[in-house]
């Protein structure tokens, strides 16, 4: 395998529980990626060190994590995951947030994910 100097893209999915703390937010949630001949999909958990900003309007991180990932093919491995993240809140409950994550492998099946969405605060 050798690096390449364009990048295949497709869409990806996640969903997450995101619970916060001062400075601090875990989340665990379910990712699934699909290639054009191969897909991967599994369960991740990331450690969030946050940083509000604009009274609580904004709020920026970075996380890390272990993502234990099942192909297509059947193999399963457990991978590492970093991400940046910033959210919005609209309002008391809204917030609408955007993920960066890098999916670490040990078989230069690295991927990077970029994510949008709502999210609902209890």
């Amino acid at each position: 395998m050798f690096n390449q100097f364009h990048s295949e893209y497709t869409f990806s999915d996640a969903i997450e529980y995101r619970r916060g703390m001062p400075y601090l937010d875990v989340t665990i949630g379910l990712l699934s990626e699909d290639y054009r001949n191969d897909s991967r999909y599994g369960a991740a958990g990331q450690l969030w060190a946050v940083r509000p900003c604009f009274d609580d309007r904004l709020v920026l991180g970075v996380g890390v994590g272990p993502y234990f990932g099942y192909d297509r093919d059947g193999s399963t491995a457990l991978n590492g995951i970093i991400g940046f993240t910033a959210a919005y809140s609209f309002g008391n409950h809204w917030v609408g947030r955007v993920i960066w994550d890098r999916v670490l492998t040990s078989n230069s099946r690295d991927a990077d994910i970029f994510l949008g969405g709502l999210g609902y605060r209890f």
